[in-house]
């Protein structure tokens, strides 16, 4: 029975008024009074501690404890003739001490303190991430943990699935039961752990689930129009549209082997390069519409919404960009005066009207610079004003409202139709060294990027970059400079003379042919005057 302090006063008072030892009696009369303290709550499983050493009495005190404890619990009292004593609640559920003291042949009224256990709730992992091919058995690997070592039970849900998955559980009730997917795209999955009387938190996982091609890919481009991403393979040579959705694939035959795919504006044709010649493939049906004959190894193609093909050579051709009008199979070439290089990559601004192109990987000076095709044949404008500041590392991609342009590099640059702030430097992109592939979303305002894991191109530490002077390798001397001013606005200042590219100065007579005409970049960023 548990008795209030205010209820063990008024007993004393009582015991006071029997004996006659208040008000003029005996004052040195003894008393013997239990203290267990206060009621509390605990966590089921905990150490728990009852201290009974604030009882008090004439003499040396004897204890003697007692516990009531719920139905089904086990627990007892590590001692029962102690001050202090412990014992461990093993159930939820209400829990009694009481102690009796005895001192000098006098025994104290029983006092009781209350422990409420409580269930602590388990907690639940789903595991890490994974990724498989589909068709392919994805291994969970669920875990729970309880403090007082309950019995868990595990319950799995399948919370999203791509779009017609039919994909279940080997067993949900495991803690790491099998997935196989059966279509491409993420399955989200969670997992509640429960115990006795509570559950965790749920937690969740994702299974992304990719196609495994049974064909190389050269190249892809992704037609945002028809939702399809478009493949380029060698093995078999032919083009290959696929519906991600669907898992279905349509295949073209090609002529020869492709080097290079580009997807048009309006995402309804392809563009694919060949050693010496382009197709043009309808995408919606998958038809081969035509072949065209071209002076060139393609190393790039660009196919821009204007009737025509830009070819870019891999080998053995400087300056010159091969502008193929898809109408006519006319193919001319375009210069760059000094800018541009075999084995360059170019990308269409969404605009339609311009593209821009970033020097070769591994080429001893990089830059990126900026093409107007709104005529059709290709017309060279200006490159950047950081001529070998900056590694482009041999590839760029342009954001999809054509604001931003993104190296292999990491390296982000302003795209303008304002020439004084074109290609200015914008930062760069956090937690990636090399890209192997960028696409960005105007709806989302994010940017995937798919991190390059090969070793630095440049074999240098850091990418960020050039040196400050050209390596000893460079194809012109490192004397050579030009007068051309920096821009007016948004341009960093020039830190000494500016290293002309071969067209300008003396070259190495056995890489470069004799020198060219040289275009100076002019207040309008158009056609400037030639020299």
């Amino acid at each position: 029975m548990r008795i209030s302090n205010a209820g063990k006063l008024g007993m004393l008072f009582l015991m006071c008024l029997e004996s006659a030892s208040c008000g003029g009696g005996d004052e040195s009369s003894p008393v013997v009074v239990a203290v267990t303290g206060s009621d509390r709550t605990v966590a089921k499983g905990s150490h728990v501690t009852l201290d009974g050493s604030d009882s008090y009495g004439p003499g040396r005190l004897t204890y003697a404890w007692t516990l009531n404890v719920p139905g089904g619990s086990a627990a007892v009292l590590a001692r029962a003739d102690t001050a202090a004593t412990t014992f461990t609640p093993d159930r939820e559920g209400v829990y009694v001490a009481t102690l009796v003291v005895a001192s000098g042949g006098m025994t104290s009224m029983p006092d009781s303190l209350v422990i409420t256990a409580e269930n602590t709730p388990p907690t639940g992992h789903a595991g890490p991430d994974v990724a498989v091919y589909t068709g392919s058995a994805a291994r969970l690997d669920g875990r729970g943990t309880d403090p007082t070592d309950d019995q868990l039970t595990f319950e799995w849900t399948i919370v999203s699935a791509p779009a017609g998955s039919r994909a279940v559980l080997d067993d949900s009730t495991t803690a790491a039961p099998t997935l196989i997917p059966d279509r491409d795209g993420q399955y989200e999955l969670e997992l509640v752990v429960r115990d006795e009387s509570s559950e965790a938190s749920p937690d969740r996982i994702v299974v992304t689930s990719y196609h495994h091609l049974e064909h190389s890919v050269v190249d892809a481009e992704y037609s945002r129009p028809l939702a399809r991403l478009v493949m380029a393979s060698d093995a078999p040579d032919g083009l290959y549209i696929r519906d991600a959705d669907e898992g279905t694939e349509t295949f073209v035959a090609l002529p020869a082997p492709p080097t290079s795919v580009s997807v048009g504006p309006d995402g309804t044709e392809a563009a694919v390069g060949h050693d010496g010649s382009v197709s043009r493939v309808r995408l919606t049906d998958g038809v081969l519409l035509a072949n065209y004959p071209v002076t060139a190894d393609v190393a790039d193609i660009v196919l821009a919404g204007n009737g025509y093909a830009y070819a870019i050579p891999a080998e053995d051709e400087l300056d010159e960009m091969h502008c193929l009008n898809l109408s006519t199979g006319a193919d001319t070439l375009a210069e760059a005066l000094g800018f541009f290089y075999a084995g360059s990559r170019a990308k269409l601004h969404p605009s339609g009207t311009s593209m821009y192109h970033s020097m070769p990987q591994n080429f001893s000076v990089s830059d990126i610079a900026k093409w107007d095709v709104s005529s059709g044949t290709a017309e060279f404008l200006y490159d950047s004003p950081y001529f070998g500041e900056f590694q482009g590392c041999g590839d760029l991609w342009i954001s999809q409202d054509g604001s931003r342009i993104f190296t292999r590099c990491g390296d982000a640059f302003q795209a303008s139709a304002t020439p004084a702030a074109d290609m200015i430097y914008a930062g760069k992109l956090g937690g990636v060294d090399f890209i192997r592939h960028l696409d960005h979303s105007s709806v989302a305002n994010k940017v995937a990027a798919i991190p390059d894991a090969e070793a630095n191109p440049f074999g240098e530490s850091s990418p960020r970059r050039a040196r400050s002077r050209a390596p000893a390798t460079s194809p012109w001397s490192p004397t050579c400079s030009d007068s051309r001013p920096a821009r007016s606005t948004g341009a960093p200042a020039r830190r000494g003379p500016r290293r002309s590219p071969p067209g300008r100065c003396r070259r190495d007579r056995a890489r470069f042919p004799p020198a060219r005409r040289t275009r100076r970049r002019t207040g309008s960023g158009r056609r400037g005057a030639r020299t």
